[in-house]
């Protein structure tokens, strides 16, 4: 018969495997826990980066539906327009496509001039489609309902008093067009422009302008970007 310290040091023997294997099933759970966390991380990452890669293409779609068909950024030229806006002021414009039941007197325009030259005017609509449009002798622009050019009678025949550049400007200079004894009636498509340096603006008082169609019309300048100390909604 073995001692009986003998039959202990045995009993733990035969028990000790089992001991260690329960340990190891531990560590099994707690390494499958942390192969568990790095791919919910890993998931998450990707799911991450998929939605970032979606928001930016959204956003650079959007800007581009915008850019192509909404809005378009320009550089004015020159000074016909002085008064309102400078020489290599840049700004934003609305497509007339998508203003074009909303263009107004007194707006600003961006308008291919059909005369020949390669470049965009930028001016104010003065009269609106149907209008008899004149400009007196002392400069005054008048707007009629109506013109009989056998009697030469005007239809409710007014002075446009709230011309924001009246008070800007002296005696319009160089008139062929749109005169007293030139009226110029426009058709149901058809607008009259002017630029806002009065003294120094090619618009539709000359022959090589005149009225322009709809048609002409590329957009509605809305907003100035540059110079910045001017930056905000234009009027």
């Amino acid at each position: 018969m073995k001692p009986k310290s003998e039959e202990t040091s045995v009993r733990h023997a035969q028990y000790a495997p089992f001991e260690e294997q329960g340990a190891d099933l531990e560590n099994v759970d707690a390494l499958t826990e942390l192969i568990q966390d790095d791919m919910d991380k890993k998931r998450n990452g990707f799911r991450d980066l998929v939605e970032t890669i979606l928001y930016c293409s959204i956003v650079v779609g959007i800007t581009l539906v915008l850019l192509f068909f909404v809005i378009q950024p320009i550089e004015v030229e020159g000074t016909s327009m002085c008064g309102t806006l400078q020489d290599r002021d840049i700004v934003l414009t609305l497509k007339l496509g998508c203003d074009v039941e909303h263009l107004e007197r007194y707006d600003i325009v961006i308008f291919d001039p059909n005369n020949g030259e390669e470049v965009n005017y930028v001016k104010r609509i003065i009269g609106l489609p149907g209008e008899v449009i004149y400009i007196s002798d002392e400069g005054e622009i008048h707007v009629a309902d109506s013109y009989d050019q056998t009697t030469g009678i005007y239809e409710n025949d007014r002075v446009l008093s709230d011309d924001p550049m009246k008070e800007k400007n002296t005696k319009p200079l160089e008139i062929s067009f749109a005169t007293v004894n030139e009226p110029v009636i426009l058709g149901e498509d058809e607008y009259f422009v002017l630029g806002d340096n009065r003294g120094n603006s090619k618009d539709s008082r000359v022959h090589s302008v005149g009225a322009i169609s709809i048609e002409q019309i590329q957009g509605r300048v809305v907003f100035r970007l540059l110079p910045l100390s001017d930056l905000g909604r234009i009027r």
